[in-house]
């Protein structure tokens, strides 16, 4: 009798944990919501990102540009038959 009565709080016990973990546990949905929500701050990291880089590349272009012109300009003012 003692057997059956500690099999039926066992069976309970597992039955009241297995409940818990089903409630606890996410959904498949609510899995893939969350991989969702994981995917949209990788995306802002990366847009962040290419942003910044993208306004140092432009940085860097304008930069070359009037380097560029300084130098053709001192090659000009130095080798005058060449720039004709």
């Amino acid at each position: 009798m003692k057997n059956k009565y500690i099999a039926a709080v066992v069976a309970a016990s597992l039955l009241t944990v297995g409940i818990a973990y089903a409630a606890i546990t996410p959904s498949e949905r609510e899995l893939k919501f969350i991989e969702l929500g994981r995917l949209q701050e990788q995306l802002e990291e990366h847009h962040g990102a290419a942003e910044y880089h993208r306004g140092q590349v432009e940085d860097h272009q304008q930069g070359w540009v009037q380097v560029n012109e300084a130098k053709l300009s001192l090659e000009g003012e130095l080798f005058p038959q060449a720039s004709q």
